[in-house]
């Protein structure tokens, strides 16, 4: 199977510090899909009414183990999710503690937040309990149940395609950034042009940059 670069967005600095492109380091990339096989209640928006009712892009989970000379490994998750519950969470982390016996710190799980993807475990399940019937429970259980199942298979895989790697670490912009709670969003362009946005706001983008052997980027890791 062909690999085309993975995009994962996480949080870097409490997971490892890569200041340079220095000799030893090891990575591996892989993921899988975890689009729905059966239309289920999308989360995010407490105003649904009804389940998905079609797909219109595939949701992805996608892993990046790093390694240093030392030997030691780091896990970075992203899930296509606007995010999961803690119970599943630490679900997740015991399966890959078990198989790979990484510590509980070595391993980091982002979602990417988006509102197009499923109810999941009880992540702000007060928003839909009172409107989902049985069968779409019993459909977030077993989506759950296979979503550990297949982030603990992308581990895996990841882990198995270890090799030499090429690791950068910048700061990049993203200007567009507004602080929303001080600055209503219909006034923002106004505000923008007057320079008059209110609040504090972090523009700054931490961005990882992951290249084989021979300099093909493999992976970006943003956020």
């Amino acid at each position: 199977m062909k690999w085309t670069t993975t995009v994962l967005f996480g949080f870097l600095p409490g997971l490892f510090v890569c200041p340079n492109t220095e000799a030893g380091w090891k990575a591996g990339v892989a993921k899988q899909k975890i689009t729905p096989i059966e239309p289920m209640w999308m989360s995010g928006y407490a105003g649904r009414n009804h389940p998905a009712t079609a797909t219109l892009t595939e949701l992805w989970a996608k892993a990046l183990v790093i390694q240093d000379d030392a030997g030691t490994q780091s896990v970075l998750i992203t899930l296509d999710l606007v995010g999961i519950d803690r119970q599943t969470s630490q679900r997740i982390c015991q399966a890959i503690r078990d198989k790979h016996q990484l510590p509980r710190e070595s391993i980091a799980i982002c979602t990417s937040h988006t509102h197009t993807g499923p109810v999941v475990g009880t992540n702000l399940m007060s928003m839909y309990r009172e409107k989902l019937s049985d069968k779409h429970k019993q459909l977030i259980v077993d989506y759950t149940n296979t979503l550990t199942k297949n982030v603990t298979h992308v581990v895996s895989e990841a882990m198995n395609k270890l090799a030499p790697a090429e690791l950068a670490y910048g700061l990049g912009k993203a200007t567009f950034a507004v602080n929303r709670r001080n600055n209503r969003e219909p006034d923002v362009p106004m505000l923008r042009e007057k320079g008059e946005l209110k609040g504090p706001v972090d523009h700054e983008v931490p961005v990882l940059t992951v290249r084989d052997a021979e300099g093909k980027l493999t992976a970006i890791v943003c956020g």
